[in-house]
């Protein structure tokens, strides 16, 4: 089947969607994967980004299975943040831009997150709940820094660390992230996908839309969306 072929590697052992980002960026390493504004990021660029913030979050203590937090809007580091979580088996959560303050401490608390990223304008909100998210070990600053000295700049993510370190083995069946619904009837609840739901739904996705590789996406809507989570993976497996 074509879909076995995909998901498995020449050795017949199941790939992730940090295995085919580390592939595409071996083969097409000078391809535009990620297009911002006026900024351009190629695969190589996707690969080698995620894989030192990889490296910064274990170094910083997070470990397989840890959740990690993410606070912003449709940005490169919310892209960045998503494969680094991949890569080392920690779990990311993409939070609703639109989270007041309650909202975002509900669901953080909800979820056990350790690292909190969140977005320069977004921080007040988690300024105003923040004494009751003791859980938090770590806060990354995305834009202006508010120059509070246990707040860090995301850029603090980007500095060189050991690039020799092996990566955790990840496996098919653990969580890979945690999305949360839109609270219609009662509080939100978290939604789980394993790394192999989150690449089947790529797939299938990818296979229905009939999207390749010179294909150019515009995500729209946010990425905290489950719609537009999936769709930073489609361009990775195409």
């Amino acid at each position: 089947m074509v879909m076995a072929r995909l998901l498995s590697n020449k050795n017949g052992n199941s790939m992730l969607l940090a295995d085919f980002l580390k592939n595409t960026a071996n083969r097409t390493p000078s391809k535009c994967a990620l297009i911002f504004d006026n900024s351009k990021f190629l695969y190589k660029d996707l690969d080698g980004i995620s894989d030192q913030i990889a490296r910064s979050l274990i170094k910083i203590g997070i470990k397989r299975g840890d959740r990690v937090a993410l606070f912003l809007k449709n940005c490169p580091e919310l892209v960045f943040s998503y494969y680094a979580c991949f890569k080392i088996g920690a779990i990311a959560v993409p939070l609703n831009y639109r989270y007041k303050g309650p909202e975002l401490e509900y669901a953080v608390s909800h979820c056990g997150a350790k690292i909190l990223i969140v977005h320069d304008e977004l921080f007040p909100e988690y300024a105003s709940v923040r004494k009751n998210l003791e859980a938090i070990e770590k806060c990354y600053l995305v834009g202006v820094n508010n120059n509070s000295a246990d707040i860090s700049d995301f850029s603090d993510l980007l500095e060189e660390t050991d690039s020799d370190a092996p990566l955790p083995i990840v496996e098919k069946s653990d969580p890979a992230v945690i999305l949360y619904t839109s609270r219609t009837t009662a509080k939100p609840k978290g939604v789980v996908h394993t790394h192999y739901s989150l690449m089947h739904t790529v797939i299938n996705q990818a296979t229905t839309l009939q999207i390749n590789s010179n294909d150019i996406s515009l995500i729209a809507l946010p990425i905290c969306h489950i719609n537009h989570t999936f769709a930073c993976g489609v361009r990775c497996h195409t």
